[in-house]
């Protein structure tokens, strides 16, 4: 399921696992083991897809390692590495969900 980022909130977390999600969206720019099709700068595993230099991008690496966790009882990288991108797709939108939906919470809180 593709996000818009033109409809996400602003919330800089949200924004992060949004933005790393859709760099890897198309299984030409993801990569397991860093082999295969790895070319540094293009080519991302799921954990290195969250660019570190975002606002945000620590919080947004616990999410992806919460939903890893919940979905396969693994880390981000085993889940990368041994699983697959379809697994990995599944983890980003969990974590973008869950994220989301503390990002709403967050913001109606007096």
């Amino acid at each position: 399921m593709p996000f818009d980022v033109s409809q996400v909130d602003t919330d800089p977390v949200v924004l992060a696992l949004v933005w790393a999600r859709a760099r890897i969206e198309n299984p030409k720019n993801w990569t397991a083991d860093g082999h295969g099709n790895y070319e540094p700068g293009v080519n991302f595993c799921a954990v290195l897809a969250i660019d570190s230099g975002w606002k945000g991008s620590a919080d947004a690496q616990d999410w992806l390692s919460a939903a890893a966790k919940e979905l396969f009882d693994m880390y981000p990288l085993v889940v990368n590495d041994k699983l697959g991108h379809a697994a990995v797709m599944q983890v980003y939108d969990k974590a973008i969900e869950t994220a989301r939906t503390a990002a709403l919470a967050k913001a109606s809180t007096p």
